[in-house]
């Protein structure tokens, strides 16, 4: 037997409609608001989206600055996002915010919900570097890959090798046997290689 659907029509009424406009407004301006601004980190959080890598409390440290830091408009954006988080479970609507570090670095972060105490919740979810490399934020993301430098320099390339070192991957520039996660650059070009 096929099955059906059936289909009823409910009214709504002038108050729903008004809230549901407002919301759909509210949730506009603060996409838009989202999409156009850039949010610094200061340096004495962190200098660089590398430093996200292997260390939570970065992160951690990082989406506090952003949720304790915000203009008036940014609070009357999370109050509006709060009125509407009992709509947002149907809708799925998903917020991205975007920082920008000293280095030039930039790194994503989702807005996760609200948590119990009232603050935002800041999700990593991936960074880029000032060479359009993607950061890598797991371990085996950096046992190999082809990296540009080209920008930051031996600055990067440092920062690179930091990361990797939190995330478990010491990296050398000279093959180390089995095992072994190694670099070689090429002017601006850094090879990583794995080997057994």
């Amino acid at each position: 037997m096929p099955a059906f659907t059936r289909v009823v029509q409910l009214s709504v009424s002038n108050h729903q409609k008004s809230q549901f406009s407002k919301a759909a407004k509210a949730k506009k301006a603060i996409d838009n608001y989202l999409k156009e601004s850039r949010n610094s980190v200061p340096r004495n959080i962190a200098e660089s989206a590398y430093d996200l890598v292997g260390a939570s409390y970065v992160r951690s440290d990082v989406a506090q600055h952003y949720v304790n830091n915000q203009t008036i408009r940014d609070y009357v954006a999370n109050y509006t996002s709060a009125a509407v988080s009992v709509v947002t479970k149907l809708l799925d609507i998903k917020w991205t915010v975007e920082l920008k570090f000293s280095d030039g670095s930039v790194a994503t972060f989702v807005l996760g919900g609200i948590q119990e105490n009232g603050n935002l919740k800041l999700d990593f979810v991936s960074a880029i570097d000032l060479d359009g490399n993607n950061i890598p934020t797991t371990k085996q993301g950096f046992m190999s890959g082809e990296y540009r430098f080209a920008e930051q320099g031996n600055r990067g390339i440092q920062n690179f090798l930091d990361a990797a070192k939190r995330a478990g991957v010491p990296i050398s520039n000279s093959s180390g046997g089995g095992g072994s996660t190694t670099m070689v650059c090429d002017n601006d070009i850094c090879i990583i290689t794995y080997s057994n």
